[in-house]
């Protein structure tokens, strides 16, 4: 369910995104359905002022997003001012409070937002514990996670879940001692966060479990840079064979830190692998390059990817599937699915996997289609025959991708006027320039004749382009001139020329949905108030 907000200060309501909403998520226990969980690392400040990447991660409608380090400041060291300074400037990006207004985000540092490049602990001696607790504590004060790690700014590891999925967010940086007399085993994590994680694995209880740590857990990168493998091999293998010896389910490793998009699996003695997904593109490159996306030395490799803005997504299907699974795609900010994957609870359990069979990997760069049509064709009223191409015809094409792609339903309009589509008979009951669905609820004073019927008139027009959005996220980065209107978005006459001259086909999207929910906001002449 789906609520809208505001924000008082001083009892003064203070501006809001028109993005503001608050999306409940699923129940702990016993849902059916699905949901969307996205991930990344390395936005550094660039990649948080990205508002293509933000309104990709926002109109897929994630239910959360979670940030695995390097986000906002920049090698500012114990200088604690310049810290908050770079969290200030994080939120006066508009692509930043846009996304945040709607989207629940979960954050994890690394090295850059922690001290500076491959610094850790109290860096070898140079800081006093309270220049290190202090780091704990501005952060506590600029991310609005759950919890932080023990407390009285003692780390900032967390435990938290949501709808079904349970996640872990490891802290490397704030406990990682790599001197050679620190006990092997505990190097990276620290004795007590490392107990912590197992207690937290075995009192887990979703189907499916994400653990993130902002360095890679795999070694093929740069043949493990500053993560795992060059420092603590035995906290590593402590922490599988933990997963292995508990036949602990569902288990996905996502990190960060090296440059890139790339997954791998990590096979073990016993049979089993392990995957993981390192989403390190939420801020493409940095100046000097990234390390290399691809090497055909590294056989455990499913795909690679740098130098693009790019996010990774869970969407979790628990219907009445007896196997639930999850459906990995890593998305550039135009779009583009670069790779995907669906992997079977049972294909990533230890002691199921050797019989789950192999998981459905696409491939790299062969994705599914997204497919647009006009309002006429959506509703045309055409039947799915077994002789039709499934991506052609629309109706086909809405029985395969509907729910995986709006797996919450479409919504039409705001807040308490909004009207939601869970059903694809109710889609294709809808008919081009109106609609047999039910009204919008609306205030009984403002049920005119008139505004009824054009209102009505645009719900189809505005399904439509939902669908479209949808299907082909890169109608979002086109800029629309009246005179190619019809032929870009397939919304003929939506508008006046005045009213969407310069908008992208989402701020339409937006304004088609805040007049439908008879805002006060969209009823001006700037509003769409003109259907012709």
């Amino acid at each position: 369910t789906q609520y809208s907000y505001d924000i008082l200060v001083n009892n003064t309501t203070v501006s809001v995104p028109n993005t503001a909403a608050i999306t409940t998520t699923p129940p702990l226990n016993g849902y059916r359905g699905k949901m969307r969980i996205a991930f990344g690392a390395d936005a550094h400040e660039w990649g948080l002022s990205n508002q293509k990447l933000a309104d990709m991660i926002r109109i897929r409608k994630a239910s959360a997003l979670l940030l695995i380090g390097d986000s906002a400041v920049q090698d500012q060291y114990i200088y604690f001012g310049r810290h908050r300074a770079g969290y200030l400037r994080r939120d006066f990006f508009p692509s930043w409070k846009s996304l945040v207004a709607s989207v629940p985000v979960y954050a994890a540092w690394d090295d850059h937002d922690y001290l500076h490049n491959d610094k850790s602990g109290n860096d070898k001696g140079r800081i006093s514990e309270i220049q290190h607790k202090t780091l704990a504590a501005v952060w506590k004060e600029c991310w609005n996670n759950p919890s932080y790690g023990f407390g009285n700014s003692n780390g900032t590891f967390l435990r938290t879940r949501v709808g079904p999925v349970d996640i872990i967010m490891t802290d490397n940086r704030f406990f990682r001692n790599t001197e050679e007399a620190a006990r092997p085993g505990n190097r990276l994590l620290g004795i007590a966060q490392m107990t912590w994680l197992e207690e937290q694995l075995l009192d887990c209880e979703g189907p499916f479990i994400i653990i993130s740590c902002g360095t890679m857990w795999s070694d093929y990168v740069s043949e493990g840079k500053d993560s795992w493998g060059k420092h603590d091999p035995e906290g590593r293998e402590r922490i599988f064979k933990f997963i292995e010896d508990n036949d602990i389910a569902g288990v996905l490793l996502i990190s960060g830190d090296r440059h890139g998009a790339r997954a791998f699996t990590i096979p073990r003695a016993s049979g089993f692998s392990f995957y993981e997904f390192e989403s390190g593109s939420l801020g493409a490159y940095l100046k000097g390059g990234a390390p290399e996306a691809v090497n055909e030395e590294w056989q455990q490799q499913l795909y690679g990817n740098r130098g693009v803005f790019e996010f990774g997504e869970f969407t979790f299907d628990i219907t009445e599937k007896s196997d639930p699974e999850v459906h990995f795609r890593s998305i550039q900010d135009d779009g583009t699915c670069t790779y995907e994957i669906r992997l079977k609870r049972s294909q990533i359990t230890p002691s199921k996997a050797k019989d789950a069979g192999s998981p459905v990997d696409t491939g790299p760069f062969i994705c599914e289609a997204l497919r647009t049509h006009t309002d006429k064709d959506w509703f045309g009223g055409r039947n799915c025959r077994d002789s039709d191409s499934r991506l052609e015809n629309p109706t086909c094409y809405l029985e395969d991708h509907f729910h995986s792609v709006f797996p919450d339903g479409l919504t039409v309009g705001l807040a308490s006027h909004r009207h939601i589509i869970l059903d694809l008979s109710e889609v294709k009951s809808i008919k081009k320039g109106g609609s047999k669905t039910k009204p919008l609820p609306v205030p009984e004073e403002l049920i005119l004749t008139n505004k009824k019927k054009h209102r009505r008139k645009l719900f189809g027009l505005t399904v439509a382009l939902s669908l479209n959005i949808g299907f082909w996220p890169l109608l979002n980065e086109y800029i629309i001139a009246y005179s190619g209107l019809e032929k870009s978005v397939y919304i003929p006459a939506l508008a006046k020329p005045l009213d969407c001259e310069g908008m992208s086909v989402q701020q339409v999207l937006d304004k088609a949905n805040c007049y439908l929910a008879y805002h006060p906001d969209c009823e001006g002449s700037d509003g769409i108030v003109k259907i012709s």
